[in-house]
């Protein structure tokens, strides 16, 4: 009985205006009996009938304290799934996109000039290929290509599965590998199955074609 409205106005009030998951927890004091039933329906967490001693108040706080307890244990319950979920989000991106870059970089085609025409090379057609300066040279079914990219350029659309530097301005398609012949220091004569050698030695062509 309070002037204008009733507990269960306010409660009813409250419903309205705040999201459930953020109510609060609400005890009843009354003098009357009557009430209880109604009282657990609106979901109070206790109903103190007055009189009461401070043992049955604290038992009503303890309840009260309980279920903030409850409550927030499963908004932290909540968040924590939230960000497994996102970081499973976050994973599957990550592989999606590492898968794509390796579709790109399987299907990766070269731009080359021949006269007046214009032609795709693709990488997994490439031997090797050479560094110079701002070009890199493709060398390919006996051929060779100049295209207008560095090295580091080119070497960032390969697949490195399949391509491999094996000098600062060399990069070899390790299917294309015939022989490894020990030079010096650790280092190898790498020859590829068109004649060409290569290695980790200043300049990257040891001999032409055989």
């Amino acid at each position: 009985q309070m002037p204008g409205i009733d507990g269960f106005g306010v409660v009813e009030l409250l419903q309205q205006i705040v999201p459930s998951a953020q109510l609060p927890i609400i005890v009843f004091v009354t003098a009357y009996d009557s009430y209880a039933l109604r009282a657990f329906e609106v979901s109070a967490v206790d109903y103190l009938l007055k009189p009461f001693d401070r043992a049955r108040f604290r038992d009503a706080l303890t309840r009260a304290r309980d279920r903030v307890r409850e409550r927030t244990s499963a908004a932290v319950d909540r968040e924590a799934s939230v960000a497994e979920l996102l970081s499973q989000i976050r994973q599957l991106r990550e592989e999606q996109d590492a898968q794509n870059a390796e579709r790109l970089r399987a299907d990766a085609r070269f731009v080359v000039r021949t006269g007046s025409k214009l032609f795709f090379v693709r990488a997994a057609d490439v031997d090797w290929i050479a560094g110079e300066g701002n070009y890199a040279r493709l060398y390919t079914q006996g051929k060779s290509h100049l295209v207008r990219e560095t090295l580091r350029s080119v070497e960032a659309r390969l697949d490195p599965r399949r391509f491999v530097r094996v000098h600062r301005s060399a990069i070899i398609n390790i299917d294309r590998v015939a022989t490894l012949e020990p030079y010096a220091h650790g280092e190898y004569v790498v020859t590829m199955r068109d004649g060409e050698h290569t290695g980790a030695l200043p300049g990257h062509v040891i001999r032409g074609p055989q």
